[in-house]
């Protein structure tokens, strides 16, 4: 759970030249040794109106308490339904930018690594970094029911752009889909929604 103030509220308190068409929100990421897998620096260019829609927040509490060191204390950005490589940590700089900035070296890793259309040289070609609905079952319970077993597979559901009722699992290539219980309707793709699904095993063996 967490708290903070919408970057928009922030912005919204400073005058903004019209020449400004986004923002640059930048973290520490200097370190005594090199990363084996990850380009040094913490930083992403947003649009104003992306800042907007998606309300992206500046966060100092999280569960109640003060972040923790390694969650970005004293703040970091947040920005919900985009991947969370752009919430970026301990934030030491907000720049206002123009139309010509170049885009920064984690959105160009960033676009490496999904593919994105091509590597843009701007910031403002990129396309939002926003996650695909995606679904995933994380906890299987083996349950005794009367003399039978019975298996509850419980998963979350999160990231798109619009909530879904329509959630389906199988348990066999060769077995049509079925529809999963949905703990509650979601209203939010902002965040986790959890959902379940009672399944009967019609024999012993392994299942995909």
């Amino acid at each position: 759970q967490w708290s903070g103030i919408p970057l928009a509220t922030l912005l919204q308190k400073l005058s903004i030249k019209a020449e400004a068409s986004g923002v640059l929100v930048s973290g520490f990421d200097e370190y005594s040794l090199k990363p084996h897998s990850s380009i040094p620096g913490a930083s992403w260019v947003f649009k104003f109106a992306e800042i907007e829609k998606y309300g992206a927040f500046l966060a100092t509490h999280m569960n109640g308490e003060a972040l923790p060191r390694d969650h970005g204390f004293p703040l970091r950005l947040v920005v919900p339904r985009w991947f969370s490589c752009v919430d970026i940590k301990w934030v030491n700089e907000i720049v206002l930018v123009g139309e010509g900035v170049a885009a920064t070296t984690q959105m160009l890793e960033f676009a490496g690594r999904v593919n994105q259309q091509g590597t843009p040289g701007l910031a403002r070609d990129f396309d939002p970094a926003l996650i695909d609905q995606a679904a995933l079952p994380v906890r299987i319970e083996k349950w005794g029911v009367g003399d039978q077993l019975l298996y509850r597979v419980v998963g979350v559901m999160w990231g798109g752009e619009r909530p879904t009722d329509k959630l389906m699992i199988r348990f066999s290539r060769n077995e049509e889909p079925v529809p999963v219980n949905m703990s509650y309707e979601q209203e939010t793709n902002d965040t986790w929604t959890l959902w379940s699904h009672a399944w009967k095993p019609v024999k012993m063996g392994f299942y995909d």
